[in-house]
């Protein structure tokens, strides 16, 4: 990838990648991150880096970096992950009231979820009013992976319904296409 000043981007050496985590040996997580800084920072979360696979293919996440977040997700609180995966399923950034509802969460118990997500840096405040974001990429598609079907199904359905009452088409937020919300009539 070229800047706009013409240096070319690349992978952290494993010295930059040891002063970016704070950690003098990250001879463990290097080989897996493939120099990519996030990757880098989530796998130095974890106390001990899962022992899967290597590399991934162009464009994956790591399977090392995937369980270390599905590690860091176990952690939370029962309604604390249904705000998370509603929030996967609505996209990145998404609105936290939208959110909430999706969840099926009352307000008290989705904005404490909320100040949860923000404490643990798994989600940041967006620019826009009221708008949050997944502190990266790899973080929505983990939790939107790890959530189990029928509740990926029934938040995709919820969602379509709070958008319809705002006048939106039912996939105008709606993260996946491979989830389809239909009902038998």
């Amino acid at each position: 990838m070229s800047g706009g000043c013409g240096y070319s981007l690349g992978p952290l050496t494993e010295g930059e990648a040891a002063e970016l985590v704070g950690v003098e040996d990250v001879g463990a997580i290097f080989p897996l991150s493939g120099g990519n800084p996030f990757y880098l920072q989530q796998l130095a979360r974890v106390p001990a880096v899962p022992p899967l696979g290597g590399q991934a293919a162009r464009g994956q996440v790591p399977a090392a970096v995937s369980a270390s977040l599905i590690s860091e997700l176990a952690e939370l609180s029962a309604p604390t992950l249904l705000f998370l995966n509603a929030a996967a399923v609505l996209g990145d950034p998404f609105e936290a009231d939208l959110a909430a509802g999706v969840a099926d969460l009352e307000e008290v118990a989705a904005f404490r979820a909320l100040d949860d997500l923000l404490a643990r840096t798994l989600v940041r405040e967006a620019e826009a009013p009221r708008s949050v974001a997944f502190r990266h990429p790899p973080v929505r598609h983990a939790v939107y992976e790890a959530s189990a079907g029928g509740r990926r199904l029934g938040a995709h359905a919820r969602a379509a319904q709070a958008l319809a009452r705002r006048g939106a088409g039912a996939g105008a937020a709606i993260a996946s296409p491979r989830s389809v919300c239909a009902r038998r009539g």
